[in-house]
């Protein structure tokens, strides 16, 4: 995964989070862009912290859609276990013998970062449901 900027016509620059093969990862370049009012480093860093996420997901062999549109959210284990362990540990460490830990600020910042994102995803979720439903959760 790689964060690249695209010069928009306007001349702003947006921050995109791509996978592995190159394409864009829909749903948190979305959330950048509702927070495009925020600098363009800003935004760069969220997605950086946020391919930490999705890294984790992967290696989990979690579908991250899946789970907020079935309310089946993520379980305690899942959370202290292994997620924010990985949120720790530096990325660009070859092997688990070499593993660094990132600073505590770091990890702040990726914590909070994955938390808001979290939220802003369930907020669009029930925000697109029926009215009917929505009361009912």
């Amino acid at each position: 995964m790689k964060v690249v900027s695209v010069s928009h016509t306007s001349g702003d620059l947006i921050p995109l989070l791509l996978d592995e093969n190159g394409l864009p990862i829909p749903t948190p370049n979305e959330f950048v862009l509702s927070r495009r009012t925020l600098s363009h480093n800003t935004l760069t860093r969220n997605l950086r912290e946020l391919s930490v996420f999705y890294r984790w997901l992967k290696k989990m062999k979690i579908n991250f859609e899946d789970r907020i549109s079935s309310l089946s959210f993520f379980t305690e284990a899942e959370v202290c276990g292994s997620m924010v362990e990985s949120l720790r540990v530096e990325q660009d460490t070859p092997g688990k013998l070499g593993q660094k830990v990132v600073s505590p600020h770091t990890f702040n910042h990726r914590l909070m970062t994955v938390r808001q994102y979290l939220m802003w995803c369930i907020d669009v979720y029930i925000g697109s449901l029926p009215v009917a439903i929505a009361k009912n959760l």
